[in-house]
């Protein structure tokens, strides 16, 4: 399961000045009834609000201790911009092939 909590799971968008690009931070905290070893994959995926149309799908690396992220700079994402309202879905599945997730939106 992903945690619901905002503290937990959350996204979000900020300039790297170095780089002169906008990056994404994607983190989930998640864990399996099984254990955390059967956890086999977490995507985030970006959706325009109230939309269907999907922006992109970005595998999330394990952190360790339940925490999985990843970083995407716009110029590498295929069609992110800061600033859009858009909701992110969190999928968490197990090698099972079970799964749940979690919408976290910012509008």
């Amino acid at each position: 399961t992903i945690s619901s909590s905002d503290d937990d799971t959350y996204w979000g968008c900020e300039l790297d000045d170095g780089a002169g690009d906008y990056f994404w931070t994607f983190v989930a905290a998640v864990d399996d009834a099984d254990g955390p070893g059967d956890i086999n994959t977490v995507r985030a995926e970006v959706f325009p609000a109230a939309s269907s149309d999907n922006w992109g799908a970005y595998d999330l690396l394990d952190e360790g201790s339940g925490v999985w992220g990843a970083d995407v700079y716009e110029a590498d994402s295929g069609g992110l911009f800061c600033g859009d309202s858009v909701d992110v879905v969190f999928t968490v599945t197990d090698i099972y092939g079970d799964s749940s997730s979690v919408t976290k939106s910012n509008y």
